[in-house]
Order: C-alpha cells, then structure tokens, then sequence
C-alpha cells in the first residue's frame, strides 16, 4: 500500500527524493511516474505552478541514500496506516486548504475560529460550517435571504470517531427574508452514528475512513426525511465522498474529493485546470 500523497524530500542534493505519487494534481497532469517505485526527480513546474515534467534516475543511487529513503519511506507508510488502530480527531482546517470535487464543489478554507469555520465556494459565496463537518451550514447568504442554525445537542459525542458511536441533536433553523424583512423558524430533528470504517476508493485515491450516517427526522410522524452519508479520511482531514437521499423526492446523489491544494497552492487558475479535467 502506497500513501495517498506525494512524498518528497526538499533540497536533498538539489533533487526531490520521490515514491510512488497518486497525488491528484500529478494525475490529473497524466504523468508517468507512478510507475517508478523510487527515484531521484527534478521536477519543472509551468506557469500555473502544476507539475508539468519530470527527470528522474532510478539508478547509480549509493547504499546510503537508498537506506534513507526506504527510512523515511517507512515512517511515511507508517504515519498513514497507524491511524488504523486508532480513534479519528476533529478535523483541523489551516487558511487556504482548498477541497476539490466531482460535482465541481470547491470548499476553500477561508477563516479559522477554533469550532467555526468559513469556507468559501467556487463562485466565492461565504458560508460558516462546523469542525464537525457531519452537521448541516451553521451560516450562509443565499438570494437575499440569510440563514442561521442553532444546535442544541452533544453533537461532539461522535469524536473521537469509533465505530458504534452516535449522536443525537435538535437544530433550530433561522431563515431571514432581507427584501420582505420576515422570518422562517423550523426545527430540524438528527440522529448520527458512526456505521463503519472502510477502505474507499474516489477519484483523487485510495484512503481507510469512517462512514458516518445521518438522519434528518420529521418533528411531526419521526419518518427519515433525508439521509447524508459521510466518508472522513483522517489521512485528508475532510470528507472524501457524500451521499444524500432524500426520501420524500426519492432523489439521490454522490460526489467524491477530485483533489486537494494546500495554502499557498490555491489560485482560481489551478482550481479552473483540476476542473477541466472533469468535462
């Protein structure tokens, strides 16, 4: 099992010391060195700051510098698997991270406030989601209307992430007409549980991750509304695949993570590339 990343070790004799890479921003450039298990690579970058060629040499590599890389390899390999045995944490966003996805969604971080944080979407619309990326957009504006959730629960007994562990919550939701100056309340009734833990496979990889269900209820006949199934990656630090039914439409869909930017590596320039790979 090869990490979700693209290891590399910086300025080691002016080269990048490389493993097998399945990082999105590489695959989506379709390049070739996936097939190299370990090599010495200078890679090129084109304007947009992607990875757009490589030179690497697999051979002539003294005894010393291999037992370095399988070192650090290992230490790689075991950093990922050894969140097998244990429980996940709160995921912890750092400003700039930017998550991409199938359905072209893009959840760009743009404020960290401890449990709330401010992410921003494609079109830069702002919304106030919760660490816990399991409950419903705590803030946002949308056509002239501004909504607000309030949560009334434990809704922390989910974490750490262990299988068998559930949560139940009562959200009260604010809908605020800013034209008509009128306000919507309703009450949203959920119960969440920690289904499984799976190895899953989506577009930007491979990774083990729980599977969280949760149940939005009716308040009047306690029927299931609708259902959100969450795929975390403690490897990401974020859901890796969403699956929503709703059962009073009998509607359904799914979206997965195409790839991940880290700060500093977020512009509209490279999000518009990732997304052309998916027409």
């Amino acid at each position: 099992m090869f990490p979700p990343k693209e290891w590399k070790l910086n300025n080691l004799y002016n080269w990048h010391l490389c493993f097998r890479p399945s990082s999105p921003v590489l695959q989506s450039q379709k390049l070739e060195i996936e097939r190299l298990f370990l090599c010495f690579c200078s890679i090129r970058t084109n304007k947009y700051g992607l990875n757009q060629s490589a030179t690497c040499i697999s051979y002539s590599i003294s005894i010393p510098k291999i037992m370095m890389a399988f070192f650090i390899c290992n230490m790689a390999i075991a950093t990922i698997q050894g969140g097998k045995t244990h429980a996940a944490d709160l995921p912890d966003y750092q400003v700039g991270e930017t998550f991409i996805f199938s359905n072209k969604r893009v959840e760009r971080v743009e404020k960290n406030e401890g449990d709330l944080i401010t992410f921003s979407s494609r079109k830069g619309r702002q919304y106030v989601r919760h660490r816990n990326i399991v409950l419903p957009i705590i803030e946002w504006q949308l056509a002239g209307k501004t909504g607000r959730r309030t949560i009334h629960g434990n809704v922390d007994e989910l974490w750490p992430l262990r299988v068998g562990k559930s949560a139940s919550f009562r959200i009260l939701k604010n809908i605020h007409d800013d034209e008509k100056q009128r306000e919507v309340r309703r009450v949203e009734l959920w119960h969440c549980h920690v289904a499984d833990r799976e190895n899953i496979r989506v577009i930007a990889g491979e990774f083990s991750s729980y599977r969280i269900v949760c149940d939005n209820y009716s308040k009047h006949n306690m029927r299931i509304l609708r259902r959100y199934t969450w795929h975390y990656a403690s490897a990401v630090g974020h859901y890796i695949r969403r699956e929503v039914n709703n059962f009073f439409t009998g509607d359904s869909y799914h979206f997965e993570l195409v790839a991940t930017l880290p700060p500093g590596k977020s512009n509209a320039l490279r999000v518009k590339m990732l997304e052309e790979t998916l027409n």
